[in-house]
Protein backbone atom coordinates (compact mmCIF):
# COMPACT_ATOMS: atom_id res chain seq x y z
CA UNK A 1 0.00 0.00 0.00
CA UNK A 2 1.27 3.48 -0.84
CA UNK A 3 2.29 5.96 1.79
CA UNK A 4 0.12 9.12 1.88
CA UNK A 5 2.95 11.40 0.70
CA UNK A 6 3.66 9.12 -2.25
CA UNK A 7 0.00 9.15 -3.26
CA UNK A 8 -0.14 12.96 -3.15
CA UNK A 9 3.09 13.19 -5.13
CA UNK A 10 1.80 10.77 -7.77
CA UNK A 11 -1.52 12.62 -8.04
CA UNK A 12 0.30 15.95 -8.37
CA UNK A 13 2.60 14.56 -11.05
CA UNK A 14 -0.34 13.25 -13.09
CA UNK A 15 -2.25 16.54 -12.84
CA UNK A 16 0.84 18.54 -13.83
CA UNK A 17 1.50 16.18 -16.75
CA UNK A 18 -2.05 16.68 -18.04
CA UNK A 19 -1.78 20.46 -17.78
CA UNK A 20 1.72 20.50 -19.29
CA UNK A 21 0.49 18.59 -22.34
CA UNK A 22 -2.03 21.31 -23.11
CA UNK A 23 0.48 24.07 -22.55
CA UNK A 24 3.12 22.37 -24.71
CA UNK A 25 0.68 21.91 -27.57
CA UNK A 26 -0.16 25.61 -27.65
CA UNK A 27 3.40 26.75 -26.91
CA UNK A 28 4.89 24.84 -29.81
CA UNK A 29 2.84 26.81 -32.32
CA UNK A 30 2.80 30.12 -30.43
CA UNK A 31 6.53 30.50 -29.83
CA UNK A 32 7.62 30.80 -33.48
CA UNK A 33 4.84 33.27 -34.29
CA UNK A 34 6.24 35.80 -31.83
CA UNK A 35 9.18 36.52 -34.12
CA UNK A 36 9.45 37.87 -37.67
CA UNK A 37 10.12 35.22 -40.29
CA UNK A 38 13.54 36.63 -41.19
CA UNK A 39 15.03 36.10 -37.72
CA UNK A 40 12.76 33.38 -36.40
CA UNK A 41 15.32 30.59 -36.22
CA UNK A 42 17.93 32.66 -34.40
CA UNK A 43 15.37 34.08 -31.98
CA UNK A 44 14.06 30.61 -31.16
CA UNK A 45 17.62 29.42 -30.57
CA UNK A 46 18.16 32.16 -27.97
CA UNK A 47 14.92 31.14 -26.31
CA UNK A 48 15.99 27.50 -26.29
CA UNK A 49 19.31 28.37 -24.63
CA UNK A 50 17.50 30.45 -21.99
CA UNK A 51 15.07 27.58 -21.35
CA UNK A 52 17.96 25.17 -20.97
CA UNK A 53 19.78 27.40 -18.48
CA UNK A 54 16.77 28.31 -16.35
CA UNK A 55 15.16 24.89 -16.69
CA UNK A 56 18.38 23.24 -15.61
CA UNK A 57 18.89 25.51 -12.62
CA UNK A 58 15.26 25.54 -11.40
CA UNK A 59 15.29 22.05 -9.80
CA UNK A 60 18.58 22.83 -8.03
CA UNK A 61 17.23 26.16 -6.79
CA UNK A 62 13.96 24.56 -5.65
CA UNK A 63 15.81 21.83 -3.75
CA UNK A 64 18.19 24.32 -2.14
CA UNK A 65 15.38 26.66 -1.08
CA UNK A 66 13.27 23.77 0.20
CA UNK A 67 16.09 22.46 2.36
CA UNK A 68 17.20 25.86 3.64
CA UNK A 69 13.70 27.11 4.51
CA UNK A 70 12.19 23.77 5.52
CA UNK A 71 9.14 24.47 3.35
CA UNK A 72 8.06 21.77 0.93
CA UNK A 73 5.89 24.12 -1.12
CA UNK A 74 8.81 26.10 -2.57
CA UNK A 75 8.61 24.45 -6.05
CA UNK A 76 4.91 25.27 -6.28
CA UNK A 77 5.52 28.85 -5.22
CA UNK A 78 8.26 29.15 -7.83
CA UNK A 79 5.91 27.88 -10.56
CA UNK A 80 3.17 30.27 -9.40
CA UNK A 81 5.54 33.26 -9.51
CA UNK A 82 6.61 32.38 -13.07
CA UNK A 83 2.96 32.00 -14.12
CA UNK A 84 2.13 35.33 -12.50
CA UNK A 85 4.78 37.13 -14.54
CA UNK A 86 4.13 35.23 -17.78
CA UNK A 87 0.33 35.61 -17.84
CA UNK A 88 0.17 39.31 -18.81
CA UNK A 89 2.59 38.67 -21.66
CA UNK A 90 0.57 35.73 -22.96
CA UNK A 91 -2.71 37.66 -22.78
CA UNK A 92 -1.23 40.44 -24.94
CA UNK A 93 -0.02 38.19 -27.77
CA UNK A 94 -1.70 39.19 -31.03
CA UNK A 95 -3.89 36.76 -32.96
CA UNK A 96 -1.96 35.54 -36.00
CA UNK A 97 -4.57 33.31 -37.65
CA UNK A 98 -5.53 34.53 -41.11
CA UNK A 99 -8.65 36.68 -41.04
CA UNK A 100 -11.21 36.91 -43.83
CA UNK A 101 -9.69 40.30 -44.68
CA UNK A 102 -6.18 38.84 -45.03
CA UNK A 103 -7.47 35.97 -47.13
CA UNK A 104 -9.33 38.45 -49.33
CA UNK A 105 -6.18 40.55 -49.78
CA UNK A 106 -4.20 37.49 -50.84
CA UNK A 107 -6.85 36.22 -53.25
CA UNK A 108 -8.00 39.56 -54.66
CA UNK A 109 -11.61 39.15 -53.49
CA UNK A 110 -13.60 41.64 -51.46
CA UNK A 111 -13.88 40.55 -47.79
CA UNK A 112 -17.67 40.35 -47.95
CA UNK A 113 -17.48 38.15 -51.07
CA UNK A 114 -15.43 35.43 -49.36
CA UNK A 115 -18.00 32.72 -48.73
CA UNK A 116 -17.87 30.80 -45.48
CA UNK A 117 -17.20 27.08 -45.77
CA UNK A 118 -20.27 25.21 -46.87
CA UNK A 119 -21.34 21.85 -45.46
CA UNK A 120 -22.83 18.93 -47.28
CA UNK A 121 -24.04 15.55 -46.22
CA UNK A 122 -21.43 12.80 -45.71
CA UNK A 123 -23.77 10.46 -47.53
CA UNK A 124 -22.87 12.24 -50.78
CA UNK A 125 -19.21 11.29 -50.76
CA UNK A 126 -17.55 14.04 -48.76
CA UNK A 127 -15.39 12.51 -46.04
CA UNK A 128 -15.17 15.69 -44.00
CA UNK A 129 -18.52 17.13 -45.01
CA UNK A 130 -16.82 20.34 -46.21
CA UNK A 131 -16.95 21.83 -49.67
CA UNK A 132 -13.87 23.81 -50.63
CA UNK A 133 -14.71 27.19 -52.15
CA UNK A 134 -13.98 27.18 -55.88
CA UNK A 135 -14.02 23.37 -56.10
CA UNK A 136 -17.14 23.41 -58.26
CA UNK A 137 -18.96 21.07 -55.91
CA UNK A 138 -22.36 22.28 -54.85
CA UNK A 139 -23.64 21.51 -51.38
CA UNK A 140 -26.33 18.85 -51.33
CA UNK A 141 -29.47 19.27 -49.29
CA UNK A 142 -30.07 16.52 -46.79
CA UNK A 143 -33.40 14.81 -46.97
CA UNK A 144 -34.67 14.77 -43.43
Amino acid sequence: MMHADTGFALTGAVVLALVAGGVSAVGASTAPEQFPVAGRLGDLAVGTVATTIFGGLAPYLAQTLSESTGRRLVPGVMAAVVALFASPVLWRLPETAPSRLAIAENTGHRPDSCPPRQRRSRAHGSESGLVRPGSGAAPHASVG
